[in-house]
């Protein structure tokens, strides 16, 4: 039986692989892209999809781009910064 990581164990992998990586979609892709590439499985793949909406930055946080709040996009597409600022807060949040 494989075990499930943790959420923020989750969240760190995506940060640490969406530094080194070029994003070409939006984090929800770019989680798709972990499954696809074997780094995550299709659980943990759901489990960070679901934090991912039910976390999603709200208007007026420091997180959010308030040209993104009509938007499906939570950050400007293909933009990295503002997703990694986003994961370090929501790693170091669970600490």
């Amino acid at each position: 039986m494989i075990a499930i990581r943790t959420i923020k164990e989750l969240l760190i992998v995506v940060r640490d692989n969406l530094k080194t990586s070029n994003l070409h979609s939006g984090l929800c892709g770019f989680v798709d892209q972990l499954h696809s590439g074997n780094i995550i499985t299709n659980t943990e793949m759901h489990l960070l999809h679901k934090f991912i909406s039910g976390n999603r930055p709200k208007v007026f946080t420091k997180h959010y781009d308030l040209l993104r709040r009509c938007s499906a996009w939570y950050w400007k597409p293909t933009v990295k910064e503002p997703r990694i600022k986003w994961l370090d807060y929501m790693i170091d949040k669970d600490q």
